[in-house]
């Protein structure tokens, strides 16, 4: 049974991990939930959500969690239950944060108390906040993936397709990391809203708390949205200004033979008696006017600031 709890004088804390029916049965059983909150810890993602009884509240609240293999950020959900005395937590198993915290409680009861302080209500503002401390972590290395892009548009490092696939999957990330906080701040301001026996005088405060940070997340994947916006757009105008330069160039080339295939053209047909043709010095000649043909057009564009 993956059910696992730690008892305290006033709380009790139980965490189940991938959770089965006979689990959930077994909740049934101890807690009366009702039914419909029980097949939701056992369906897939279900939406962030906050439902309340009489006797306890059922949440469900979203979090980010990235897998390296895939390189791909996904929802890890967290279904939470808190009661008068107790605080339930029922997720997948992945959230490694809400793990080592709950196998440290169990080793060190005075850390459980200390963190909970016999409420809760406490207890799940320090879970929360751990978890959204997570977050920040996570959003600082896409700050630093940004910072690494945006070095890389203008020192000329990747090649375009690159760079553009490594920009996808940024603005990917961040979609979906903006797809995970959005309903969660509907969740908290509710939470904030609600008073019942077991969330004690004062607390509220740091479901407050909880809200800032929440907020707080959503303006930084606002402004990361805003600036790989902004990069992409950079990027397009630079790989325009680079094929504008190629082009230039080529164009320059391109007009610089014309006149001097003209010239070789008129001098390598078979007529005779044309100027110079039939001198000692006539290829030499012929060169030196193309020399003077190709530095008198240099001059001329680069007066017209076209190089």
């Amino acid at each position: 049974m993956a059910i696992k709890e730690i008892k305290d004088k006033s709380l009790s804390w139980v965490d189940v991990q991938s959770p089965t029916e006979k689990d959930m049965k077994e909740l049934s059983r101890r807690f009366k939930f009702h039914e419909l909150d029980l097949e939701d810890c056992l369906s897939n993602i279900q939406r962030p959500k906050i439902d309340q009884y009489e006797n306890y509240l059922f949440m469900v609240t979203h979090f980010p969690r990235y897998i390296k293999g895939t390189k791909r950020l996904v929802i890890s959900e967290v279904d939470i239950f808190i009661g008068k005395d107790y605080l339930i937590t029922v997720h997948s198993g992945n959230q490694k944060i809400l793990i080592e915290e709950f196998e440290k409680c169990a080793k060190n009861n005075k850390h459980f108390q200390e963190l909970s302080s016999g409420s809760p209500g406490l207890l799940l503002h320090e879970l929360m906040t751990d978890l959204y401390g997570n977050c920040f972590k996570m959003i600082d290395k896409i700050y630093e993936r940004i910072e690494g892009l945006d070095d890389r548009i203008f020192s000329g490092e990747g090649k375009p397709h690159v760079l553009i696939h490594e920009f996808s999957d940024l603005r990917r990330e961040i979609i979906n990391f903006r797809r995970v906080i959005k309903p969660q701040r509907e969740v908290l301001d509710t939470l904030e809203k609600v008073k019942t026996a077991f969330i004690k005088k004062g607390v509220d405060v740091y479901f407050d708390d909880m809200g800032d940070m929440v907020e707080k997340l959503w303006d930084l994947l606002e402004n990361q949205k805003e600036i790989v916006d902004t990069m992409v757009g950079t990027y397009e105008s630079v790989i325009t200004n680079q094929t504008n330069d190629i082009i230039k160039i080529l164009t320059i080339f391109s007009v610089i033979m014309l006149p001097l295939t003209l010239l070789s053209g008129i001098y390598g047909m078979n007529i005779s008696k044309l100027p110079f043709a039939e001198t000692e010095f006539s290829f030499q000649f012929v060169l030196g006017i193309m020399l003077t043909v190709v530095v008198i057009m240099l001059w001329f564009f680069n007066r017209r600031k076209w190089l």
